[in-house]
């Protein structure tokens, strides 16, 4: 049914709206760290940030088909050599009773920051809030919907998303009238390379010259509150409204 529902859509309009953001910690320190301060000195601490690469979420779970890329880019992590210079958080959140993968070693994740393929251990799921303010990409990496939580997970926390989803663009971005998504993250569809060629897109974005990490770093911080429903300033609702006006009129 995929041309019905996305191709040629029988209800008379759709508007898409944003997941609820999972905010790191209070807005007004997150303020302070991305918006409240010049731009350069703002891209200068995100240039610093230690993590490189930074997912946390479903993976493993139950095995299921819609989460292979996820599995995918796990092995490639932890596998391939093309990573060795890079440092990445790349875990589960949650334990599943009939996963068999391991809790992610503490010294690897927290000390040397490479760690792929295991389970937030408790002490390092505590430390996930600082983990994630630490990191300047994260990957938006499709799994039961075309979508995900974590770009808007990556928007309040000042990390530049890594969209992986072959759909996404054209039928799961908000507002995409009034937000330059292709301004703000970096696009990859999993359907049309193979997992070699997928490892090398992922590192083609986090090496990509800085100018361009500025343009993209500079419109998340301007585009932040459209897309957040938990900022104090969020444009969430009026967008709907707008969106519901001009998609949805007679």
């Amino acid at each position: 049914h995929y041309r019905t529902a996305f191709v040629e859509p029988n209800w008379r309009c759709t508007i898409i709206i944003p997941y609820v953001d999972w905010p790191a910690t209070d807005f007004k320190t997150l303020d302070k760290i991305i918006d409240n301060k010049d731009f350069d000195s703002a891209f200068e601490d995100w240039k610093k940030r230690e993590i490189e690469i930074f997912f946390v979420g479903k993976t493993n779970a139950n095995m299921k088909e819609s989460y292979q890329t996820r599995r995918t880019i796990s092995r490639l992590l932890a596998d391939d050599d093309m990573f060795e210079h890079k440092t990445f958080i790349y875990a589960e959140r949650y334990h599943q009773s009939n996963d068999s993968w391991r809790y992610c070693d503490y010294d690897l994740c927290q000390n040397r920051k490479h760690c792929s393929g295991c389970i937030l251990s408790k002490n390092l799921a505590e430390n996930y809030t600082k983990m994630a303010l630490n990191s300047k990409f994260a990957l938006a990496i499709h799994g039961d919907t075309s979508t995900t939580s974590r770009l808007y997970d990556a928007m309040t926390n000042g990390q530049i998303p890594i969209i992986i989803s072959s759909t996404i663009y054209f039928h799961g971005l908000p507002f995409s009238s009034r937000v330059p998504w292709l301004d703000i993250a970096f696009f990859i569809s999993q359907l049309e390379v193979g997992e070699y060629e997928l490892g090398k897109l992922i590192l083609k974005a986090v090496n990509s010259p800085e100018y361009i990490l500025r343009q993209k770093f500079m419109n998340l911080r301007r585009y932040r509150r459209d897309v957040s429903w938990q900022h104090p300033e969020s444009r969430v609702i009026d967008h709907i409204m707008m969106d519901a006006r001009d998609t949805c009129r007679l």
